[in-house]
């Protein structure tokens, strides 16, 4: 690296590597706004929809079932 020229990695280092105490290079700028995003949209769907059970033939809310599988990945039978 010639000296005096501007390196934005060693500028990051310098800025967030002591409080961290990690590789800050690794850790994504835009990790903000992911988050932030994500927030929105699960907002937004649970504003909009309505989460209920489904109804049975008589029209009245199905009981819904607490089965599971077992093993290392598990779902709903």
């Amino acid at each position: 690296m010639v000296v005096g020229m501007y390196s934005p990695a060693e500028n990051i280092k310098a800025m967030w590597g002591p409080l961290t105490g990690i590789n800050t290079l690794s850790i994504c700028p835009g990790r903000h706004l992911s988050d932030n995003s994500l927030y929105a949209v699960v907002a937004s769907v649970l504003a909009v929809f309505d989460i209920k059970p489904p109804l049975d033939a008589d029209g009245k809310p199905a009981q819904l079932s607490t089965d599971v599988t077992s093993g290392l990945i598990s779902y709903v039978i």
